[in-house]
């Protein structure tokens, strides 16, 4: 999927410092600038994963996110400041990514990812990248981006806790071949209730671009079917190998999800 992006000699200087990285190079420049990316959610983890991609030179980027910035929303979705409140959150995104990238083609899509247009969404990009809140959407981001071929990049942030997991689509596994079905919301409450830290969204997201230009680069490796799980009040981690799981309902052999179902996608 090639974007009309403009040629990585226009802006020689901007990204002097990635033509000189090894593995990068001029053509891993040209690759990112010919990448579409889709970015659901313009919170917490949205806020770093957007700038990155932004300031590396990306050269469409679909925005998605149906909410107005709230003064509750400040200590974290540090796009925005008191001038944004009660703006849509994708429009304050998007006047932030082309302040770092004024070349760039940016889409924003104010609504919900939801059964009835994910997988038509993930279809028109190269990478997707889940900054959602709440299980049910992670599981159908999830599930679109395997069903489509799509790669993944998959974080979360609740409390003191971060997760993050990156899905290669018929390669590694996916987030259903760890947690098979949806959780009870007891399992990931929400920020109103158990709070977050703004800065462990900042290292979450920080983390979800860096591997997901990895992904865009051709010659980089980037740790497709690695979940990582971070306690940051005891500054600890874990990291996970996830393999495809035979028993996976979107995934296995006996694959019975389409991500069309909203069923497939209730708390349990």
């Amino acid at each position: 999927m090639a974007s009309q992006s403009p040629s990585p000699n226009k802006h020689l200087n901007r990204f002097r410092r990635h033509w000189v990285l090894e593995g990068w190079g001029p053509e891993g420049q040209r690759s990112v600038q010919h990448s579409k990316a889709l970015v659901v959610g313009c919170g917490g983890l949205g806020a770093p994963v957007i700038q990155y991609l932004a300031a590396a030179g990306i050269g469409e980027l679909t925005l998605v996110d149906d909410d107005r910035v709230q003064e509750s929303n400040l200590n974290r979705q540090i796009l925005f400041g008191p001038e944004n409140l009660e703006a849509y959150k994708v429009e304050g995104a998007r006047d932030a990514a082309l302040r770092l990238y004024p070349d760039a083609n940016i889409n924003i899509l104010q609504e919900r990812v939801a059964t009835h247009n994910a997988r038509k969404l993930i279809a028109q990009h190269d990478i997707v990248f889940d900054c959602t809140d709440g299980l049910p959407n992670k599981y159908l981001l999830n599930d679109a981006c395997v069903l489509e071929g799509v790669p993944l990049v998959h974080g979360a942030v609740s409390a003191w806790a971060g997760q993050l997991l990156c899905v290669e689509p018929g390669e590694s596994g996916c987030l259903r071949c760890v947690f098979p079905e949806v959780p009870s919301a007891a399992i990931m409450p929400t920020c109103q209730s158990v709070g977050v830290l703004g800065a462990s969204c900042g290292v979450v997201g920080t983390q979800m671009a860096l591997f997901g230009l990895k992904r865009m680069v051709p010659d980089l490796d980037w740790p497709a079917g690695r979940l990582w799980a971070m306690d940051f009040q005891s500054d600890r981690k874990q990291e996970l190998q996830v393999r495809p799981n035979d028993a996976c309902p979107v995934c296995g052999p006996q694959a019975h999800i389409d991500a069309q179902n909203d069923a497939d996608y209730q708390n349990g």
